[in-house]
């Protein structure tokens, strides 16, 4: 009888005492990785063939940017770039990642006067 008690008691107390671990690791794990998000605008949306487009970028808890599509390369993570001389529509893709994950977003600029 003694010792069916003493196993009662060594499996209730590992079961008690892991579950409270598995518990608090979770949380904390999420709040030291924010999932990264990107936003971006383009202005004007339509440009004639020459002309020029600014972009302006600000993304949240991200450590890099990369640029792609209409234009290419490595990009702070808050920023604005002037694209000129436009020749045709273009759509530009920046892609930022950070420890919580990656975004990416896009916009489009319609060039004028295409046949």
């Amino acid at each position: 009888t003694a010792s069916s008690t003493s196993v009662r008691f060594n499996t209730g107390t590992s079961t008690g005492t892991s579950t409270p671990e598995i518990g608090t690791s979770t949380p904390l794990f999420d709040s030291f990785y924010p999932p990264v998000s990107v936003s971006m605008s383009i202005l004007p949306q339509e440009a004639p063939v020459g002309g020029s487009v600014a972009l302006t970028w600000l993304s949240q808890n991200a450590t890099s940017c990369t640029a792609s599509d209409g234009w290419d390369g490595v990009r702070p993570t808050l920023g604005a770039a002037r694209i000129e001389p436009l020749q045709f529509s273009l759509n530009f893709v920046i892609t930022c990642q950070g420890p919580g994950g990656i975004a990416s977003t896009s916009a489009l600029v319609v060039v004028g006067g295409e046949q």
